[in-house]
């Protein structure tokens, strides 16, 4: 998710922008190391750092703000596997911690606006990532399917591995909502097991106190009006406990053109819908007293006239 920004510009033209302390940025990689995998050995991942503390030393001592410096130093954290929510947590206690002698008078505004800045960016390299990932499962699987009359044996093998070693929750429904096909990376997510999704009907995961756009979505596919959608949707599992996924939803015609199939695609983003909605909460309340600031009313005055202008 390219910004368009040059690190050298962000780091500073004249490029005197101090390192950061060489401890913290061990302890950065320690931090990133613990919670995701990395490719990176050590020495590599400690460069990498170092070069990315110069570009947060750059970001926080500019006379302007690189906002989109500050995202694609968040995206970049995804773009090296570190990807679970404590690894940007670390690096978002890194900006708010002991500074570099040449950002030690940064106001804190300046942080705030910084650390929103790589928390937005870490949070949309890391949906575009799900989303490529699924796009490319989900074609996988459907032309699997759509070869499987005229090369049954591959297709069927090809599919096969596909559907049961994917991370990515897969479920195959007729067009009445019975589930012909689950696999346990699906089950697990919706918290049953593969036997007992086969006998819940597909109808059963809409609820009545959620948006009517799912439900209409999922009348589109199965009268084959449309043939790919995809959305994030909430799932209550039978322990009460509520899952986000971004759901990609494909039809299967069969000879004749007709909807046979629907495939459905689930990955699971519960932590990065959470991640985002403290962000915005934290982006629209007050720190101190938790009231809702500027930003939210002019959020919620700008939708009132929406809504009054289309009425």
């Amino acid at each position: 998710m390219a910004t368009g920004v040059s690190v050298d510009r962000l780091a500073g033209s004249d490029g005197d922008s101090p390192a950061a302390d060489e401890h913290h940025i061990r302890e950065w990689a320690l931090a990133l190391r613990r919670t995701s995998h990395l490719a990176l050995s050590n020495e590599e991942l400690i460069g990498k750092l170092r070069e990315l503390s110069d570009l947060l030393s750059g970001l926080l001592t500019a006379e302007t703000c690189y906002e989109d410096g500050a995202r694609w130093l968040g995206a970049e954290l995804v773009r090296l596997n570190a990807t679970a929510p404590e690894a940007l947590a670390s690096t978002l206690e890194l900006i708010g911690g002991p500074l570099p002698p040449a950002a030690q008078r940064v106001e804190h505004g300046r942080r705030g606006r910084v650390q929103g800045g790589v928390a937005a960016g870490f949070v949309a390299e890391l949906r575009a990532r799900v989303l490529d990932e699924q796009e490319s499962l989900r074609m996988s699987m459907v032309h699997a399917l759509e070869r499987a009359e005229s090369d049954r044996h591959a297709s069927a093998a090809r599919f096969a591995a596909i559907f049961s070693q994917t991370t990515v929750g897969v479920s195959i429904t007729d067009t009445s909502g019975n589930t012909l096909k689950v696999n346990r990376s699906m089950a697990d997510l919706l918290g049953y097991t593969p036997e007992d999704l086969l006998a819940v009907s597909l109808e059963e995961f809409f609820y009545d106190d959620e948006p009517d756009e799912p439900w209409q979505v999922y009348q589109q596919l199965i009268a084959g009006e449309i043939d790919h959608h995809a959305m994030e949707k909430r799932f209550r599992r039978p322990d009460g406990d509520v899952v986000w996924a971004h759901v990609s939803a494909s039809v299967i015609r069969d000879s004749r053109g007709e909807p046979e199939f629907l495939v459905f695609l689930a990955s699971d983003i519960t932590e990065r819908y959470q991640l985002a909605q403290r962000l915005r909460h934290q982006a629209t309340h007050d720190p101190l007293t938790g009231l809702a600031n500027r930003s939210l009313f002019h959020e919620q005055l700008r939708r009132a006239f929406t809504d009054g202008a289309g009425g």
